[in-house]
């Protein structure tokens, strides 16, 4: 037992990573690979809107967070998406929004390790993450793995939400802190409606927010809308419409 604390603590593993994106599913695949040489795989059905770049993002956190449960300390990331890995070098800039939280919160969970290395490889050499990502995309055993057991999660929302088609859920209140204080977030929000409905969460010139309904960039939030105790008078009363979209009397 202390001989595998040792090998995840001071010995070098390695993780092997890969996306799939086609019509008939999508998919990630992980191997991680002990000091040893034993595998440890593993790969996620993907059921959710993705593209070919974010499938490789999906692949590559749960990867990380895996090797993070079991106490892994040094670890070197291989796959064979040159733009990915380059994003995460800092060697690309990342112009896409979307990309780019991926990229910082790969940045943010590498923080854990005593040391992190990624590296681009050729496909021919990343071949068992990749079968893995295809077999979990289809949900059919894959022959490269004959009669090895290997898991399948299927995964309903991705890990970097948009806020549009799929919101932030919270954990925790340290969480949502850390929401909150991630001023980046809100650098490029716009607020639609009227004055008065605009007043909940709204920065003022000093940055704090007052009461009302936010519109983060990509946010879909209809024209019109009221807060919800607009609708009823100070004895809980429904307020009768006089306008079929949004006023109220």
């Amino acid at each position: 037992m202390s001989e595998d604390v040792d090998d995840n603590t001071t010995r070098l593993w390695t993780m092997e990573f890969d996306g799939s994106c086609a019509s008939a599913g999508s998919g990630a695949g992980v191997v991680l690979i002990s000091p040893r040489g034993e595998n440890f795989p593993f790969s996620l059905k993907l059921e959710f809107k993705i593209t070919n770049n974010t499938t490789q993002y999906e692949a590559l956190l749960p990867g990380i967070e895996q090797a993070k449960k079991k106490g892994i300390k040094l670890l070197c990331a291989k796959g064979d998406p040159k733009l990915i890995v380059n994003q995460v070098r800092n060697h690309y800039s990342v112009k896409n929004e979307r990309l780019k939280h991926y990229r910082n919160r790969i940045w943010d969970e590498i923080e854990y390790f005593d040391a992190f290395s990624i590296a681009a490889i050729p496909r021919s050499q990343n071949s068992r993450s990749d079968s893995l990502a295809v077999s979990a995309s289809l949900l059919l055993p894959h022959p490269d793995f004959g009669t090895d057991v290997y898991r399948i999660e299927v995964v309903y929302h991705p890990n970097i939400p948009d806020n549009s088609n799929f919101w932030q859920v919270f954990e925790d209140d340290k969480h949502i802190d850390k929401f909150l204080q991630n001023a980046a977030m809100f650098a490029s929000s716009y607020f639609e409606g009227s004055e008065n409905q605009c007043n909940e969460f709204c920065p003022d010139e000093k940055g704090s927010f007052r009461e009302g309904v936010v519109q983060l960039k990509g946010n879909r939030i209809p024209k019109g809308l009221v807060t919800l105790e607009n609708p009823f008078d100070p004895n809980d009363k429904s307020i009768r419409r006089t306008n079929s979209h949004d006023a109220y009397t």
